[in-house]
């Protein structure tokens, strides 16, 4: 027989248990950027505590360091906050579920080959069931388009950039991608830089996802 397998709630607490003992090197590795340390000794335990969860570490609670959880799917989103609910009180350290959205001046992005910039972006919201949910598109140029067979992962990041990754996964539906001409001509637009105002006045009040 083989290793018996923890319960959810035994993994989480292990998990944090490990992040407790090492947190120091945690955040040597970030500081120093040695990536290879992180993804073998922080990914795959993250993974454990809901199929396919990623995490990421930045500067959003200064001079603190902030651990995001980050789930793969709506589906995974209740595990995640939930094993966020069970970490401990650590010095130096705040942990989230879910990436927050970006305080940025410019929606650039840089890809593997150049980058993109969405500042010219805008879009077209259609809300569902009196605002439980909401489906967008994203118009875009030419000029401004991400690269080919890229758009849809540049679509999500821009709308994450603007409203968080809870958001996204929750009470967005489809993010659809559409190239035009010119953005001017497209009726019922909006400029992106309003997209998280305006979701946020659309939406019903939140339910818990099951």
């Amino acid at each position: 027989m083989g290793p018996k397998k923890l319960a959810v709630g035994d993994r989480v607490d292990a998990f944090w248990g490990w992040f407790v003992t090492h947190e120091q090197q945690v955040r040597d590795a970030y500081d120093s950027h040695n990536t290879e340390w992180l993804d073998a000794e922080l990914s795959g335990r993250v993974a454990r505590l809901a199929r396919g969860t990623k995490w990421e570490i930045g500067p959003y609670s200064l001079p603190d360091q902030t651990l995001v959880l980050s789930p793969r799917a709506r589906k995974e989103l209740p595990a995640v906050k939930a094993a966020v609910a069970r970490a401990p009180e650590v010095s130096g350290w705040h942990f989230v579920a879910c990436k927050p959205p970006k305080d940025i001046l410019s929606l650039t992005f840089e890809l593997a080959k150049g980058s993109v910039n969405a500042d010219a972006w805008v879009y077209r919201m259609t809300a569902y069931n009196e605002g439980e949910f909401v489906d967008l598109e994203l118009f875009f140029e030419p000029t401004t388009a991400p690269p080919r067979g890229k758009e849809a992962t540049v679509c999500e990041l821009v709308v994450e950039a603007l409203v968080g990754e809870e958001l996204r996964l929750d009470r967005i539906g489809t993010i659809t991608p559409v190239l035009v001409p010119d953005t001017d001509g497209i009726e019922n637009t909006t400029a992106i830089q309003h997209l998280g105002p305006h979701l946020m006045a659309v939406l019903s009040p939140s339910t818990e996802v099951v």
